[in-house]
């Protein structure tokens, strides 16, 4: 017996480097990342739209908050996000001592706790 799936493309983002996906269940909607596009995006599969909100530097990857908006890793450290307004707060940058690597990517564990890894970044030649 063959099992057949149809593939079909729902955003056709033509991001640069996208990753992370996250589903909000509260929301019913996907979040991801283009990192090197330095973009938050938002899908809504119920109306089919995909915000995309900038972000100043590098993104690595995102978290829903219970307060409300996201905590995300942006290339020098965690920031709070409110996608909405555009502003991002930072919490913590734990390896300012290490200019050539950045935050990439992360999840939430059971708890609720933000876990994210850094990788190096070699200088551009």
């Amino acid at each position: 017996m063959t099992a057949m799936t149809d593939i079909v493309c729902v955003v056709d983002a033509k991001t640069e480097l996208g990753e992370g996906t996250l589903w909000d269940p509260q929301a019913g909607v996907l979040w991801w990342v283009d990192i090197w596009g330095k973009a938050i995006h938002r899908y809504d599969p119920a109306t089919g739209e995909d915000r995309i909100f900038e972000t100043p530097a590098y993104v690595g990857c995102v978290a829903v908050r219970k307060k409300g908006g996201l905590v995300v890793t942006l290339a020098d450290g965690f920031y709070f996000c409110d996608p909405e307004q555009g502003t991002f707060d930072n919490i913590v940058d734990p390896e300012a001592d290490k200019p050539a690597t950045r935050f990439n990517d992360g999840k939430t564990d059971r708890q609720g706790r933000f876990w994210s890894g850094t990788v190096f970044e070699a200088p551009p030649r």
